[in-house]
C-alpha cells in the first residue's frame, strides 16, 4: 500500500506522533514480505513463533480516546497473520530486537483512562526463514494423545495463538516441522523448525479436528480461563 501522510494525521495530534507512526507504518511496509520471530517471555508461558510481515490493514478509530486517528489493526498474508489488541504508536530497537509501544484505554465512563507509551513484553526479530506447506497428519477425532503426539512429529505445520494484556492479540506462524511435543505435569512444550518454541503451563487435553485440518490443544489457568488455549492447523483450516 502506499502511505501519505492522511494515514496518520488527526485532530490533535502532535509534529512528533505523526513522525513516530509514520515511521512504524512505513517501517512494517518497506519490508512486507519479510519474515521474523516474535517472542513473549512470561511467567508459565513463553514463545518463539516465526511469521511474516503481510498486507496492513489500517482503520480509523470510531470512539474513544483516539477516534478520528487511524491506526494499525494487524497485518495479514496467505501464511501468516498478526491481529493487534491496542493501538500501536511506535518501534523501539533495541538489543534484543524490535518492542512496541502502544496506547490502551482502560475503564468506561467517567473512569475511562488512556494509558500512553506502554511499552509491550513481546517483541520481534527479522530474520529470514523459508516458507513451505502443511500437511495435516493422519490423525482422527477421536485419537489419543499419545497417538496423536507421533502423528505430529515431522509433520509440517501452522501454530495459532493468543496473548493476554500485550499489544498482539493474535499470531499465526508460517509452517514450520514439529520436531518434538512433551508434556510435564500440566506443561506442554512444542518445539520445531525456524526456531519455533512454545511453553505454556495450565495444558489439559487436546480436541483433533481432522475434518478441517487443526487440532485445538486446551489450556486454562484461573486468571485467563481458557483464553491462552491454542492450534495447531494444516492451512487449509485457515
Amino acid at each position: 500500500m502506499q502511505l501519505t501522510l492522511d494515514h496518520i494525521n488527526g485532530p490533535g495530534t502532535s509534529i512528533l506522533n505523526i513522525f513516530e507512526k509514520w515511521a512504524m507504518f512505513d517501517f512494517f511496509d518497506r519490508r512486507f514480505e519479510q519474515t521474523g520471530l516474535m517472542v513473549y517471555e512470561g511467567e508459565g508461558y513463553r514463545f518463539r513463533i516465526p511469521f511474516q510481515i503481510g498486507e496492513l490493514h489500517i482503520t480509523p478509530a470510531s470512539k474513544g480516546f483516539g477516534r478520528n486517528q487511524l491506526r494499525l489493526t494487524h497485518w495479514s498474508g496467505k501464511h501468516s497473520s498478526v491481529f493487534l489488541k491496542n493501538n500501536l504508536t511506535s518501534l523501539i530497537e533495541s538489543e534484543n530486537g524490535f518492542k512496541a509501544v502502544y496506547a490502551q484505554e482502560t475503564g468506561s465512563g467517567k473512569e475511562r483512562v488512556l494509558e500512553e507509551n506502554l511499552t509491550g513484553k513481546t517483541y520481534f526479530l527479522l530474520r529470514d526463514y523459508p516458507i513451505g506447506v502443511t500437511r495435516f497428519p493422519k490423525i482422527e477425532s477421536n485419537s489419543s494423545q499419545s497417538d496423536a503426539f507421533k502423528a505430529l512429529h515431522g509433520a509440517p505445520m501452522q501454530l495459532k495463538l493468543r496473548i493476554n494484556r500485550d499489544w498482539v492479540q493474535e499470531i499465526t506462524s508460517i509452517p514450520f516441522v514439529v520436531e518434538y511435543i512433551g508434556v510435564h505435569g500440566d506443561e506442554i512444550t512444542i518445539t520445531g523448525s525456524n526456531d519455533t518454541e512454545l511453553m505454556i503451563k495450565g495444558f489439559k487435553g487436546i480436541r483433533p479436528n481432522p475434518d478441517s485440518g487443526y487440532i485445538i490443544f486446551d489450556v486454562y489457568d484461573q486468571t485467563h480461563g481458557y483464553s491462552l488455549t491454542f492450534h495447531l492447523m494444516s492451512q487449509k483450516s485457515r
